[in-house]
């Protein structure tokens, strides 16, 4: 995914912006005030708020790849560890369920209980 950082008049605040997200983007007439100084922060990455331990089978070897390139897990005999910090639940529950039984959340313990919760739930669809 790509992303823009610009000012929020709205918000009166920097913020990042999803371009995907953008779906009408136009120049408005007239002058735009100048925003103030962009504080500088180092580099601009979302904040770590979990830390993601899991077990991915070497089938998904290309997926890992291809969203978080060659050298983001490490290969074991039990399959491929990765393990990345993460800002938001929600994106990170559902991108792991996109995997189906292709992984295993080792780490936290609240994710790895919630997908199972949710495999349990899925499997009553499946296998009234």
């Amino acid at each position: 995914a790509w992303y823009v950082r610009g000012y929020c008049r709205e918000r009166e605040e920097f913020r990042l912006y999803k371009l995907q997200r953008l779906w009408d983007p136009a120049v408005l007439p007239g002058d735009t005030p100048a925003p103030p100084p962009e504080p500088v922060e180092g580099d601009y990455q979302f904040p770590e708020k979990i830390r993601l331990r899991a077990l991915f089978s070497p089938e998904m070897v290309s997926l890992l790849v291809e969203e978080y390139g060659p050298r983001s897990f490490t290969e074991s005999e039990e399959g491929l560890l990765f393990e990345r910090g993460f800002s938001n639940y929600a994106y990170l529950r559902r991108w792991l369920l996109g995997f189906g039984d292709g992984v295993e959340v080792l780490e936290p313990e609240d994710l790895r209980r919630d997908l199972g919760e949710t495999a349990r739930r899925m499997e009553k669809h499946y296998f009234p």
